[in-house]
């Protein structure tokens, strides 16, 4: 049977049309397929390019129709297999088919995939800004009344959060290494309503600890707020004298407000004489908001406190509680290991332990397997210094370990340590 492929094309992220490879499928439909590629625009937050394994969610629905009730509403995933550009579907449960009679469709996609949604609401969370584009969602309604005999699709994504960048300039003699940043009292989760394309008020509200990358560039993805007056930007430089700087957001006129597709940037110095000239941001499918310089002032106030950063790491508990957070700090005793590959072969016999995992506990004491957290150590200096059998007198040592927090021997553990 011949197979006519769809072509999909980005517009705040553009993608054109080239021929994809031949599905080995046997479709009673036409199939849908997508060939994917980028023009000279950046379409996520972090870089330029499509990644490989990247997934987009895809709906389709009768043409000019709401999506709820339609005949053809399908969460379906699209995935990025080589890292070129050229998308199809993830497996063959994943893959839409023009309907054969001829009738008209329209398509909503969205990025970066997800399984969990329900009635069409996207649930979005932007605690955690470790990896950006995990968070930096997109959304596309403008494919409409497509039949199966047009050659071409421009589908046109747009970014739903807003993007914030801070320089750091004129940090004196602080080391940017000790550098936490910090802003306060954002949004934290939302809803997205595929079905009506609205980013629903935010649910929780909560300071946000963002990453440090090097030269002193901070970025985040943030949800929209049309009042900002009541956050702040800490810089906390956690040094054996701890010191910390604190902006206003009220301060500033030329920003009062994210808006959603929109960049803002702040040049931020600790030291008036030191301020940088304006650096305008360099990502072209966000729209320019303002840049403005501005100081942060030194504060004797105690600076928030993020649970799971490295001045407050979680307990095993809290631990135990959080699984799927990555890179983050948890506190805890070193109990012992395991001989087998589940919690339930603990032992607290160096002799009999594991070179590459240990357990941690809240107390010295607790080896209770339901209160203990199992905690990877793949080679290198991290085994080398935490494993217990050889070094039994870590046993009882207090620890705080940074990774993420995943299933690990059959419980919540953490896997993949990066610091201690």
């Amino acid at each position: 049977m011949k197979i006519n492929f769809l072509y999909l094309t980005l517009l705040c992220l553009i993608i054109t049309s080239c021929e994809g490879e031949p599905i080995s499928w046997k479709p009673t439909e036409d199939l849908v397929n997508f060939s994917a590629n980028i023009e000279g625009i950046t379409t996520r937050a972090s870089n330029d390019t499509w990644h490989k394994n990247d997934k987009i969610g895809v709906y389709m629905k009768d043409a000019n129709k709401p999506l709820v009730g339609t005949n053809y509403n399908y969460n379906a995933k699209y995935i990025n297999n080589s890292g070129n550009f050229s998308f199809s579907p993830a497996t063959e449960d994943d893959a839409l088919y023009f309907p054969n009679d001829g009738k008209s469709v329209d398509f909503i996609a969205y990025y970066p995939y997800s399984e969990e949604i329900n009635d069409f609401k996207y649930p979005i969370d932007v605690s955690s800004q470790v990896n950006l584009p995990d968070i930096d969602f997109m959304y596309s309604n403008n494919a409409t009344d497509i039949s199966k005999d047009v050659g071409e699709v421009q589908l046109s994504f747009c970014h739903q959060l807003c993007k914030i960048a801070i320089n750091i300039r004129g940090y004196g003699n602080n080391d940017l290494r000790d550098l936490r940043v910090v802003i306060t009292n954002v949004g934290t989760k939302a809803i997205f309503d595929l079905s009506t394309g609205v980013l629903q008020p935010a649910t929780d509200f909560g300071d946000v600890e963002l990453i440090v990358k090097s030269e002193g560039l901070v970025e985040a993805i943030l949800l929209p707020e049309n009042d900002i007056s009541q956050k702040e930007i800490w810089l906390i430089f956690d040094s054996d004298e701890s010191t910390a700087y604190r902006y206003s957001l009220r301060n500033d006129k030329d920003i009062s407000s994210f808006q959603k597709s929109t960049l803002y940037t702040y040049n931020i110095s600790i030291n008036e004489d030191d301020m940088a000239q304006s650096v305008q941001g360099s990502i072209s499918d966000w729209i320019e908001g303002p840049v403005v310089d501005v100081v942060a002032e030194p504060t004797e106030q105690t600076p928030p406190s993020i649970k799971g950063s490295k001045s407050s790491p979680y307990t095993i508990t809290e631990a135990q509680n959080n699984q799927g957070q990555k890179d983050v700090w948890v506190n805890g005793y070193i109990v012992g290991s395991f001989t087998g590959n589940s919690v339930k072969s603990f032992t607290s016999d160096v002799y009999a332990a594991k070179h590459s995992v240990i357990a941690i506990s809240d107390t010295r004491y607790n080896v209770n397997i339901d209160d203990i957290l199992p905690v990877e150590l793949p080679a290198g200096k991290v085994r080398d210094a935490l494993n217990i059998l050889d070094n039994p007198s870590n046993i009882g040592r207090k620890i705080k370990v940074k990774g993420n927090l995943e299933k690990y021997y059959s419980a919540p553990g953490l896997k993949n340590p990066k610091e201690f």
